[in-house]
Formats: structure tokens, sequence, C-alpha cells
């Protein structure tokens, strides 16, 4: 009988945190700076409907900055998310994370970054 209980104690704690909701209370707007950042390499007759940014713990000095898109390509709307570096006010590198800023901006890809937390938060965020 230690066996079944043991697998039921498992499954409980693999599925945990399955329903837990994102923490939004460190994503701020972008800077205007950020903004025509992105704006600049975006490809195609895009249109952003709202900005999204958040600081990376993972990376020094650098901020995740998301745009939820629409336009040819994009049906109701889809989220590119850009990973840039420096201040708020004064980016300097940026880099596409993931298939959406990948594909529809000029910028270098860097989708090892979409294992990050902060991107994963801003994507969500900006798909509410």
């Amino acid at each position: 009988m230690r066996k079944p209980c043991f697998l039921l104690l498992v499954l409980v704690l693999a599925f945990a945190g399955c329903g837990k909701k994102m923490d939004y209370s460190k994503v701020t707007e972008a800077s205007p700076e950020q903004m025509e950042f992105v704006k600049s390499g975006l490809l195609g007759n895009l249109k952003i409907v709202k900005f999204a940014a958040l600081k990376s713990t993972s990376h020094k000095k650098a901020w995740y900055v998301g745009a939820l898109l629409t336009g040819p390509g994009l049906g109701n709307g889809e989220v590119g998310v850009w990973l840039i570096s420096g201040d708020k006010k004064s980016p300097g590198m940026i880099k596409g994370v993931g298939g959406i800023a990948g594909q529809f901006s000029e910028f270098p890809k860097d989708d090892a970054a979409t294992r990050d937390r902060e991107y994963k938060i801003v994507k969500s965020y900006l798909n509410q």
C-alpha cells in the first residue's frame, strides 16, 4: 500500500504549482525610448496595441520589453518580446526573444531567453 500513496504524493507535488497566477506587480510601462527602439526594427505593416516592460533578473542591466502586435499574419494579435540592454531611458543592444519577435522584426534573435521568468511574465501580461 505504500507505493500508491507515494505515487499520489509525487503527483500532488508535481502539479502543485500548475494553477498559480503570474505576478505582474513589477511589470511597468516601457519607456518612450524602448518603444521607439522596438518600432524601429518592426517588419511589415504592424500596429502596436500596447507595450510592457520588466527588469531582467537574469541579465545585468537589461529589460524585457513586450508589445501586443496586430497586422497581416498576426490574426487577432500576437505578443513579441525583446531583450534590451541598458537603462530604460538609454537602451543599448536589442534581441528578439521567441518566434514573433524573431519573425516580425529585423533584430538578432535570442531564443535561449525564452526560458527566463521575466519573458514569460511579460508575454502573459500582454496576452491577458
